[in-house]
């Protein structure tokens, strides 16, 4: 059985302006299972986006290649001009800020064990400067969080 997930678009513009996410034929695979093969859509500028469909299809594999969290096996994908593909961890900063992601329920990236869920989420706000200064803010939030 084949499932397929569903792209919604809703925009502000009344013509086409630039593409501002790109995917060209991006395949991910774990191990044997095929998540993405040879996906490819294009976001414009402007548009609120969604992926929807039936658990496992891949809509958060799709969404964390967009911010760089996995790379693709193959393939390209595009940010605002810029391929992404292979950008190191620091290109990726001003990158993650243009791109904005929800997940449902707020969920944290079951890839990650909590330490480095909270160190990616303050990395990404900038508050990482220095050894004393990473302990120090993952001390803060995690006793925020009682973890």
């Amino acid at each position: 059985m084949r499932l397929a997930m569903t792209f919604i678009m809703r925009g502000i513009y009344n013509s086409h302006v630039a593409d501002f996410i790109e995917f060209i034929d991006v395949h991910k695979s774990f191990g044997d299972r095929v998540i993405l093969d040879g996906v490819s859509f294009t976001v414009e500028k402007g548009k609120t986006f969604a992926i929807l469909g039936p658990s496992g299809i891949g809509k958060t594999v799709t969404i964390t290649h967009i911010v760089g969290l996995l790379k693709p096996d193959s393939g390209k994908i595009i940010v605002d001009g810029q391929d992404v593909t292979g950008l190191t961890e620091a290109e990726l900063a001003p990158v993650r800020k243009k791109v904005q992601l929800v997940f449902q329920s707020g969920a944290l990236f079951d890839s990650m064990t909590v330490w480095e869920n909270v160190h990616f989420h303050l990395r990404i706000l900038g508050f990482l400067t220095t050894r004393s200064t990473v302990r120090c803010r993952r001390n803060s939030v995690l006793s925020i969080s009682r973890i």
